[in-house]
């Protein structure tokens, strides 16, 4: 079920990006380099809403393949106690028959 899902995935990117690429050039051809540069403005978010409605399912399809926990996942590890001589290690003694200083 992954394996097509993905490639449904794949098949929606290539899709959207297809149609995507083939409106930049209908623009280029048609309304000219100035028309074309205005649909990559920052304040042309109808442009960027379109390019997001069109890529976004083939981009769910893909990321929704892979299930969040693996068996294989490489996760960090976990910390140690340090050891540190000037501090206690609260998980293992509280302190509490401990005084922070000698007496001498």
């Amino acid at each position: 079920m992954a394996k097509v899902l993905r490639l449904l995935g794949y098949v929606l990117l290539g899709l959207g990006a297809a149609i995507i690429v083939v409106g930049l050039g209908a623009v280029l051809v048609s309304q000219g380099w100035e028309a074309f540069t205005d649909l990559f403005s920052p304040f042309n978010l109808l442009n960027l809403l379109v390019m997001t409605v069109i890529l976004v399912p083939g981009i769910l399809c893909v990321f929704r393949c892979k299930p969040a926990t693996h068996s294989i996942s490489f996760r960090p590890p976990v910390p140690l106690h340090s050891g540190h001589p000037f501090r206690w290690n609260p998980a293992t003694d509280s302190g509490a028959s401990r005084r922070p200083f000698r007496e001498g």
